[in-house]
């Protein structure tokens, strides 16, 4: 007969695996990346999305997909991923919020209800890419207890994302927060971001247009001509990022990312042929390093 404080302990330790694969959402430790526990299965049903789905042999892992990462070897462009987790010692059933960034298409579903959609699933030549990123889904309010968050993910842009823009990874980042809270940290971000951003763009284009002006008015002095080519590459370079922060569509966000590095390199070497013009007429030697890193910025880039 075995030894019941042996099979006691024995039990014990087994619920506490089954608890530790849980990701437990505490109140007063939001907001919260939920990175561990997820499971992963690298194909498609609708059965998937069901609360009570049986998914204890699914692969365990991360859902960045990380290139490093031997579950990105496993990734077809199309997979499920599921988070069990566990809504405790709140005091009152909480509103949160749901952020995500993506490189793809999603569906996502709690507790076996579809909550939100971002892009298009569908054939492969068919698929509409969505970014989200980190904008507020409000959820609805959670009970303490378990829970169950289910997204369907696509990207078939693998090849593309992996040679022309050397990505870290393909999957997705999820947090929760409470929705309050995020939403008036997602306003404050954005308008923080817009206005200085704005902000800049107007500046720099004014000393472009000045310096232009000034130029056209004496062309003998070629320092105002480079000083409102240099300023102009930063209105260009700030307009950027405001689109890129504000930007949701991925394909339109690859394509502003590349001309970041080659402008800057153009703007820099803008910036050298007027400090030659000022300070040094003779010394060709500042052109020449600031031109070779210009130069070595655009080719890491295409």
């Amino acid at each position: 007969m075995p030894n019941k404080p042996i099979l006691f302990l024995l039990l014990f330790w087994m619920a506490s695996l089954s608890v530790g694969a849980q990701s437990r959402i505490r109140e007063g430790k939001l907001p919260a990346a939920l990175e561990k526990n997820w499971r992963l299965m690298f194909a498609d049903s609708p059965d998937y999305s069901k609360v009570d789905f049986p998914d204890s042999n699914w692969t365990k892992g991360s859902v960045l997909l990380d290139i490093k990462d031997s579950l990105f070897a496993q990734f077809n462009g199309k997979a499920w991923f599921r988070l069990h987790f566990v809504m405790d010692s709140f005091s009152n059933p909480q509103p949160l919020a749901l952020m995500m960034r993506q490189n793809g298409a999603s569906e996502i579903y709690l507790d076996g209800k579809k909550i939100a959609t971002y892009g298009k699933i569908d054939l492969p030549d068919s698929c509409e890419y969505y970014n989200p990123n980190r904008l507020p889904l409000a959820l609805p309010s959670l009970e303490n207890g378990e829970h169950v968050l289910a997204i369907r993910y696509v990207n078939y842009q693998l090849e593309k994302l992996n040679s022309e823009r050397q990505i870290d990874n393909v999957g997705i980042e999820v947090w929760l927060n409470e929705a309050q809270d995020e939403i008036s940290r997602s306003w404050m971000e954005a308008i923080f971001v817009s206005v200085a951003c704005l902000f800049l763009v107007g500046l720099f284009f004014i000393l472009a247009f000045l310096h232009t002006t000034i130029w056209l008015l004496n062309r003998s002095d070629s320092s105002n001509l480079y000083f409102s080519l240099f300023s102009l590459g930063f209105t260009l370079l700030f307009g950027i990022a405001y689109l890129l922060f504000m930007e949701t569509d991925v394909v339109t966000h690859f394509y502003l990312s590349k001309i970041i590095a080659p402008l800057v390199g153009l703007t820099f070497y803008a910036l050298a042929w007027m400090v030659r013009s000022v300070f040094a007429k003779e010394e060709k030697w500042i052109i020449g390093i600031l031109g070779v890193a210009s130069v070595i910025s655009i080719l890491c880039k295409l």
